[in-house]
């Protein structure tokens, strides 16, 4: 499976609700809502299906919570790596906790410095 990076940094396809949602496996999304963190009310098999950033099904706490998601659409970047504003406070915030997000990003954003096509 290729990598779908999302405007955070994260490779959607590394996701085990995107994995489940792809491979059309209910049982699997029914056992990560059992799982997912909430506050809430009770997180459903449909909460957490999600086809990543960029698909037409993204999960309820994609939808709902991140804060980077609504941001990078707004400023209509392909991910945060490629907007004016890197690395604000929500993305940095972020950054700290995922050293591997925090490495991919800095390559897009050295790739883009050096004049890479990253289409």
């Amino acid at each position: 499976m290729s990598e779908i990076i999302a405007y955070c940094g994260f490779d959607c396809s590394q996701c085990p609700s995107y994995q489940a949602t792809v491979n059309s496996d209910r049982v699997a999304l029914e056992n990560l809502a059992r799982k997912w963190p909430s506050k809430d009310a009770k997180v459903t098999a449909n909460d957490v299906t999600c086809e990543g950033c960029f698909g037409k099904r993204v999960s309820k706490y994609c939808l709902e919570l991140c804060a980077i998601r609504p941001c990078a659409i707004a400023k209509k970047v392909k991910n945060c790596a490629y907007c004016n504003e890197y690395k604000c406070q929500k993305l940095a915030t972020l950054l700290q906790k995922a050293p591997k997000i925090a490495e991919r990003m800095e390559a897009i954003r050295r790739d883009l410095a050096s004049g890479a096509n990253l289409s």
